[in-house]
């Protein structure tokens, strides 16, 4: 049997999927450009896009068949609207509540996408971090928490989904993400 601190620590393992061939390990931590430059943005085979250019939180990529959700944990007035004022955070260590952006309904390319009803099939890969910037005033780096799959959703403008992780969070991020609730 695990024990609750074996369980909190983190695992850097493959995530598998549409992921196996890129050198994301769960529970790594990433600069955006690194995280979207390793799930194919940018390649010469199929995405033109350069990852400094990406900017949005829903990032699809159709050559790998990967999505990428970038959260941040702490918002404030400075940095988000009230529209991107999103209500991202941990249910508990394995479930995740995360929003969509403002416009995404169900019925959208975006929504059918997350909710697993498009065409093509696409791994959801969650990135987290607490806050925008670091101690020196630079991006602060996502953790990979790894694949997730859809449990439920409710709404639109924006959807409200909740996630499950593959492995639980690192307790520290865990925490984090858990007081981002209140």
């Amino acid at each position: 049997m695990e024990s609750s601190v074996d369980a909190s620590r983190a695992v850097f393992e493959r995530p598998g999927g549409n992921l196996a061939g890129t050198p994301l390990v769960v529970h790594g931590t990433y600069r955006r450009e690194e995280l979207l430059a390793a799930i194919g943005v940018g390649r010469a085979d199929g995405d033109a896009r350069m990852p400094g250019d990406v900017r949005e939180g829903v990032v699809w990529v159709e050559s790998t068949g990967i999505g990428a959700l970038s959260v941040q944990l702490e918002k404030d007035s400075d940095s988000f609207t009230d529209s991107t004022m999103y209500a991202d955070y941990a249910i508990n260590d394995t479930l995740f509540h995360w929003q969509s952006q403002s416009a995404t309904t169900p019925g959208s390319s975006s929504g059918r996408r997350l909710l697993g009803e498009h065409a093509q099939s696409f791994d959801l890969a969650l990135f987290v971090r607490q806050r925008g910037n670091d101690d020196l005033g630079k991006g602060a780096p996502y953790t990979f928490l790894g694949l997730v799959d859809l449990v439920s959703y409710s709404g639109s403008k924006p959807i409200s989904i909740t996630w499950r992780l593959r492995r639980p969070m690192p307790q520290g991020l865990y925490l984090a993400a858990r007081a981002a609730a209140t």
